[in-house]
């Protein structure tokens, strides 16, 4: 099984903007953050739903995973939505992301249209 979607190339995903200010001398999770990862939890469920086949994944069955960033520029480093978005696709196929590997991690430059280009697969649709 796999499925692909794409996803809006935010950097609020990034691990830099994680946390924000401290409570009481704690850092708290940052309401841009959470907002970015709920939103990106909603366009995977999506195109879950209206994809053409029924797609399961196994939830101690290794998943691989390939993803192409279209940045609008380099300032940001991609290695740092990685968490990010595995905790997302985590969340929407149930798999635990300790069984994730990585087909390819890969970034081209798109001023006109950013975003993310994402694939799952199932280890039989990676052989």
């Amino acid at each position: 099984m796999k499925f692909s979607f794409t996803i809006a190339y935010d950097t609020n995903l990034s691990k830099n903007k994680k946390f924000c200010g401290a409570n009481k001398g704690r850092l708290v999770q940052s309401t841009s953050y959470k907002k970015a990862k709920e939103r990106v939890i909603y366009e995977m469920k999506e195109a879950l739903r209206v994809h053409p086949h029924p797609v399961k994944f196994f939830p101690k069955e290794k998943v691989y995973i390939s993803a192409t960033f279209f940045r609008p520029d380099l300032r940001s480093d991609i290695q740092n939505f990685q968490e990010a978005i595995c905790d997302c696709i985590s969340k929407v196929i149930g798999v635990d992301d300790r069984y994730f590997a990585f087909k390819s991690w890969d970034w081209e430059v798109d001023k006109e249209s950013p975003g993310v280009y994402i694939t799952v697969f199932s280890p039989e649709e990676f052989l």
